[in-house]
């Protein structure tokens, strides 16, 4: 027959147990949420499915103010390319400052883009960032 201080220890060490499966159960769903997060980091990042110069080169429509005023710059422009190659959030993280309506005009065109190649890790589609610059010169 067991003692009690043995029933006891029996007791807590199932405890434990259930515990740590709560914990795993647990880390495992907050697994299934991250799914949806977006990565700055993936083995195979995402690609373009038309060559980009070309892209820009041909839809690109120069402001008339920028034109005008002889506004040369780049701005860069963050998306966000999702699971099924579309692009969202697409944003301008440096070049605001050129103004004259470039910025807007590196937004309108990236918005047009086709759909990308998505990123993948660990053998996934995934959800990533992509950082590109879109050059504006007057000829």
């Amino acid at each position: 027959m067991l003692s009690t201080a043995a029933l006891s220890g029996i007791a807590q060490e199932q405890q434990a147990d259930v515990s740590t499966h709560v914990i795993k159960i647990v880390a495992l769903s907050d697994q299934k949420e991250d799914t949806d997060q977006v990565c700055k980091a993936v083995q195979k990042k995402p690609a373009p499915t038309v060559n980009l110069i070309e892209f820009f080169t041909k839809n690109i429509r120069y402001p008339k103010a920028a034109r005008k005023a002889q506004v040369e710059g780049r701005v860069t422009v963050e998306v966000v390319v999702e699971k099924d190659g579309s692009l969202s959030n697409v944003r301008v993280v440096r070049g605001r400052e050129i103004s004259h309506g470039l910025p807007e005009e590196a937004v309108r065109v990236v918005k047009s883009m086709p759909k990308w190649q998505p990123a993948i890790n660990f053998g996934k589609v995934v959800r990533s960032y992509y950082t590109m610059p879109v050059d504006f010169k007057l000829k």
